[in-house]
This record gives C-alpha cells, structure tokens and sequence, in this order.
C-alpha cells in the first residue's frame, strides 16, 4: 500500500501549493493505473480534504481523470463562507469546475442554494474586474445551463427591493450611471440564446415577486441594455404581453400593472430614443383606449394616471401627456381636461413656477 501513501502525501503536498507544481502528469497516470478499489481509496480520502490554496488544481486533475465528482466534494460542505470562497476560486482560476458546478445545481437544491448565494455576493462587488468572468463557462455548459446561469444572474441582479416601482417611475430617466463590468455580463447574456425568451423572463420575474421584493433599478438597467441591443425590436417582441397587462390592470383594478408598464416602455423608450418613441406608445395606448374598454373602465384609468401625476418628474413625459389628446367616452372629457390641468400645473412645479398654486378638481363620473 506505499504507493497509496505516496500518491496521498503528493496530493495532500499539492493541496497546500500556491504555486503550480511540476509532474502532474505524472501524479495522473499513477492514479490512472490503480485498480477500481485503490481508486475508490483514494477518492474517499480527497472527500475529505480541507479546502486549502492549491485544491482547486488538484480537483481539476482528478476530475479530469474521473476520479471524483466535484459536485460530491462540494455537496459536503456546510461553511457558507467557504462555498463562497470555493465558487470564487472556481470562477477565477477553474472555469470548468465551475461549469460542472452550475450543471449540477439543475439537479442539486444545495448546489442551487449555493450558486444563489455565490451571484448576489459576486454580483454585488464588481470591483477590480476587466473582463466578463463568465464568458469562458457559457462555452462549457449545455444551452439548458446557460439558461439557468443567465436567469441566475438576472435574478439577483433584479432581487432585494430597494428601489421601489415608484422610485423608478420618478427617477428611471436619471439612472444613467453605468457600471461597465456589470454591464457588459448584462450584454454577453442577452446575447446568448433567443431574445424574446431573456424578455420574457424579465417580465415573468417581475411579476411573480412582489413588488417589494424587486430592485426595479436593476429590472431597467438589464430592460436598458436589451433595448440597446435589439431597437426598435424590443418592443413589437413586448407588446402582446403589455397589451395583455393593461387587460389585467384594468380588469383586476391593480394600480401596479400601469406602474410597470409604464416603467417597461418608458426604459425601451429612454435606452433606444431612435427606435421606440413614447409619444407613439402613448397615444395608441392611452389616448385611443376608450375604444376597448367601457365608460367606467375609462374612467378607472384616469384616476390612476392623475394619481401617478404627483411622481412624475421627467418633464418630457409630462409635456407628452399634456399634448397627446385623450379620445373620451360621453360626458367624460371633464376629466381628461382635469388630468391636464394637473399636468399643466406640474410641469410648472417642476419648473419653478406657480409652486403655490394648488389644483383640486373632481374625479368622479359626470352624471
């Protein structure tokens, strides 16, 4: 059994190596000629071994080899600390770990949780970084992986809802500070894959959290640069789905619905000014809904707008509120002609005059 032994103290030796050591391929064909049983001995002793500078090395070798599976070396692992510390290790100088890694998370809730953790603390300190880290591992995972990795990432970059849907609908025009690594990992995923389906699970996990738990700052800046990318496409690919929300927003009363909406299109707007112009959007969609909905339904939606009014600050989108002409169903212009009063009378606000003058009009149904 000395050949055990020495194979053991040459790995446990390698562990601890910072620097890369000379023979392994040495070490890889005297593993190679072990019998299956003297393979499995040596395989249960590195299940074993502490995570240590040069492990990460030694565990791409023997995986290589079919010596163990990284997924059973990490699964063991408890200490949250050092998962983190492993998957970084990986991402850095192991791209192919790991890759087996995120594989094994479509199967593993561990590996899942792992990986989840990992990205929000990844993603969160860019710092220092000159180039995508994940670029090489799509290449080395299935379609079905860059899937999960990409929603992965999109996830947490869009999850802990600190910046509310209505930070958004005031500020989104002033996001404009860009994060170039963050950035282009944004880009190189959009890139991957169909397009429509990157929008479509933004528009899923926007929906499916509540709006709380949502970072709506990141839902733009991934939105933003999906419509830098695709123009004018980003929204034809959008607009069955956001014509069924407004459905959704006016039969079901849900005030957030608009409040998304308007986010969506207003970032496809402000990322890609060439292609999709708001003035158009609003004036088929608000300006021309009396045509599929009913008086009480019409007037429902104006007392949301003119509720949103008070959030408003881009002056742009006001200015285009104010001129866009709202067709009305009988005896209801009283309130299209009150909404742009209250818009007249922000739009002063917001440009320093009359910030005395307050507007009170009634909202309700003439009779």
């Amino acid at each position: 059994m000395k050949h055990l032994s020495k194979i053991i103290r040459d790995i446990t030796f390698r562990c601890s190596c910072a620097a890369k050591t000379p023979f392994t391929e040495d070490l890889s064909q005297r593993i190679l000629g072990l019998t299956p049983f003297e393979k499995s001995l040596i395989a249960d002793f590195v299940y074993t071994l502490e995570y240590d500078i040069g492990t990460g090395r030694i565990l791409s070798l023997l995986s290589r080899i079919s010596l163990i599976s990284i997924h059973q070396y990490v699964s063991r692992i408890e200490d949250s600390a050092l998962l983190l510390n492993i998957y970084n290790d990986f991402l850095e100088t192991q791209p192919s770990l790991f890759a087996e890694l995120v594989e094994g998370a479509r199967s593993s809730v561990h590996l899942k949780a792992a990986l989840d953790d990992f990205l929000e603390d990844f993603l969160s300190n860019l710092e220092g970084l000159t180039s995508n880290p994940f670029k090489e591992v799509f290449g080395l995972v299935t379609e079905d992986t860059q899937k999960l990795l990409i929603e992965t990432i999109f996830g947490n970059l869009m999850k802990n809802g600190d910046i509310s849907i209505e930070d958004a609908v005031s500020n989104q025009h002033l996001w404009t500070k860009q994060d170039p690594i963050k950035d282009l990992i944004i880009k190189d995923c959009l890139l991957i894959g169909e397009a429509e389906a990157h929008l479509m699970f933004l528009h899923r996990y926007a929906l499916a959290k509540s709006k709380s738990e949502v970072n709506w700052r990141g839902y733009c800046s991934i939105l933003g640069i999906f419509s830098r990318i695709y123009g004018s496409k980003c929204l034809s690919m959008s607009r069955k789905t956001l014509s069924d929300d407004f459905k959704k927003f006016v039969k079901d009363r849900n005030d957030f619905l608009l409040h998304f909406i308007l986010v969506t299109v207003r970032q496809m707007c402000l990322s890609a000014p060439n292609d999709v112009k708001y003035g158009d959007w609003y004036k088929q969609n608000i300006g021309e809904m009396m045509y599929i909905m009913d008086k009480e339904e019409f007037l429902y939606v104006m007392k949301v707008l003119t509720k949103l009014i008070e959030l408003e600050t881009n002056k742009e989108f006001i200015k285009t509120h104010i001129n866009t002409r709202i067709q009305a169903p009988p005896l209801c212009n009283d309130t299209v002609l009150a909404f742009k009063a209250i818009l007249r009378s922000r739009l002063e606000t917001l440009e320093g005059k009359n910030q005395q003058e307050v507007i009170e009009i009634d909202l309700s149904p003439n009779e």
